[in-house]
């Protein structure tokens, strides 16, 4: 049975009250925590750089500013914001003997269009990607593997929390 996406996406929102007034409220990277603990960012600054941490407690060490900068998750946000999506890749034939088949991938598109992939068979296992095209692509096998974003996926299974 398909189970509800496990990644948790998030921003790293910066206590600034001048970023707080800004068009992004103080937003300076979106983040999240993927279904193997792993943490991912991007920021928002013009270069997006991207990366990762072991975890959410490395994201707060190292970019939370002692306290300055704290992590908000998307369901906690107090405005409005286009939202990171998520989705799964669902395939239908194992071209390479390496995935099976059903949804073997979930990852995270971010507001920037940057997005991560991360494989549900190798745990560790997480690839960016400058688009969802560049995965469809690269991972389509000529229609053998779909990128279903999670919504459609909702309307089309039961997904169990």
């Amino acid at each position: 049975m398909l189970s509800r996406a496990q990644i948790r996406p998030f921003y790293l929102i910066d206590s600034d009250p001048d970023l707080q007034a800004s068009l992004n409220h103080g937003i300076v990277a979106e983040g999240a925590v993927l279904a193997n603990g792993r943490t991912v960012l991007i920021w928002l600054s013009g270069s997006f750089v991207h990366g990762g941490h072991p975890d959410l407690d490395g994201v707060e060490k190292i970019h939370g500013q002692n306290g300055k900068r704290k992590i908000v998750f998307i369901d906690q946000l107090p405005f409005k914001r286009r939202a990171p999506r998520t989705f799964f890749l669902e395939r239908t034939e194992d071209v390479n003997g390496l995935s099976g088949t059903g949804f073997v991938a979930e990852g995270i598109e971010f507001s920037n269009g940057w997005c991560i992939l991360n494989w549900l068979v190798c745990p560790f296992s997480d690839f960016w990607y400058p688009s969802y095209e560049d995965i469809q692509n690269i991972h389509g096998h000529e229609g053998k593997t779909k990128l279903v974003w999670e919504t459609a996926a909702r309307q089309n299974q039961k997904l169990y929390i």
